[in-house]
């Protein structure tokens, strides 16, 4: 049984911690999978921050995850920890639009790189997340800040700023403008 029974106490912990959690098997993959998906959709139809959510892949991917970590077979510190990936990168049977039209009905054959590492490390994908047209341009996407719903995220990075809110999704690194979040410093190089 877990030690995290609610869903505050799970959304509250970083990436670190749910590591830590999830290699002493005080929280389970599966928990952990299941509660984000449950926050994304709950959340994201207001702010918008993923292009595709792959809650039946995320699932089997967690399952694994668990088997493989109950069996003494712990992958490292990703292994188990549900993630998002910019939609800039392809992801093997979903559409990867890069955020943009040209794309809109691509569905690669297989993960680019950064992806097969992070399932290679164990992470479990989430989903892709909005960003600028191939993460580069000034017309924002359709996602809000998760602070403040009147402002938008901005940058390339639009949808994974929500990761910085930890009743969304976990956090992890960052670099950002600042005014758009409604600060008056940067975020630059923020870590989990």
């Amino acid at each position: 049984m877990s030690e995290y029974t609610e869903m505050d106490d799970v959304v509250n912990l970083d990436s670190v911690g749910a590591a830590k959690a999830i290699r002493s098997r005080a929280l389970s993959p599966v928990e952990l999978t299941e509660r984000m998906l449950e926050r994304i959709a709950l959340v994201d139809p207001y702010l918008k921050a993923y292009v595709e959510v792959l809650s039946d892949q995320a699932r089997v991917a967690a399952r694994i995850a668990d088997a493989e970590i109950r069996c003494g077979r712990y992958r490292g510190p990703l292994h188990g920890i549900p993630i998002s990936v910019k939609a800039l990168y392809d992801v093997k049977g979903v559409r990867s639009t890069s955020c943009s039209k040209v794309r809109e009905n691509y569905i690669p054959e297989e993960d680019a790189t950064v992806v097969k590492k992070l399932r290679g490390a164990g992470a479990i994908i989430l989903g892709t997340a909005t960003t600028y047209e191939f993460a580069f341009g000034f017309d924002s996407p359709p996602t809000r800040n998760a602070w403040n719903i009147a402002h938008i995220p901005s940058g390339s990075v639009a949808g994974q700023p929500l990761r910085l809110r930890p009743d969304y999704a976990l956090p992890g690194p960052q670099a950002m403008p600042a005014a758009p979040y409604g600060h008056r410093r940067p975020l630059m190089g923020l870590r989990a």
